[in-house]
């Protein structure tokens, strides 16, 4: 779909992006962008001048992406405390731990999908440490077991 994500064009030359439209349209009105960029549609190529889209009715609700930055640095921030914590408890309960370690590969697989829709590499980062984590700690009560069952 047009107009979803945007590279932006300074006068200078320099350009940005590819952003989602909201965040653009956002910056314009809280002025943080200068109002002589021109906005390069990612998908097609076609390019607007940021005043003149600005100007344009505005889109339906459903034609922009939905802000999920925040959210998935929320799973993300989640998934990585739940890694970190699962660890100690896959020695000490079980359970708690294989539980905790299922859900951080859970939040974290969420974040990361989140994370590449709103253009946040710090929440998809955090996502692929929760899943790293969330995968130790499944795995480091069976390695414990082998270990223990060969020192036999």
């Amino acid at each position: 779909m047009a107009w979803e994500r945007v590279h932006l064009r300074r006068s200078d030359g320099a350009q940005t992006g590819p952003h989602p439209i909201a965040h653009v349209l956002a910056w314009n009105e809280a002025r943080q962008i200068p109002p002589d960029c021109t906005l390069i549609d990612a998908a097609t190529g076609e390019t607007c001048a940021l005043a003149e889209f600005a100007r344009l009715p505005s889109l339906p609700s459903s034609s922009l992406p939905a802000d999920s930055s925040g959210n998935a640095m929320n799973k993300a921030v989640l998934s990585c405390a739940l890694g970190v914590i699962g660890i100690p408890l896959s020695f000490c309960c079980c359970a708690l731990g294989m539980a905790a370690g299922v859900s951080a590969i859970g939040l974290g697989s969420m974040a990361i999908h989140e994370s590449a829709m709103g253009n946040s590499h710090t929440a998809k980062t955090l996502g692929i440490v929760g899943v790293v984590l969330g995968a130790i700690t499944l795995i480091a009560p069976v390695g414990m077991a082998l270990l223990s069952a060969l020192m036999r």
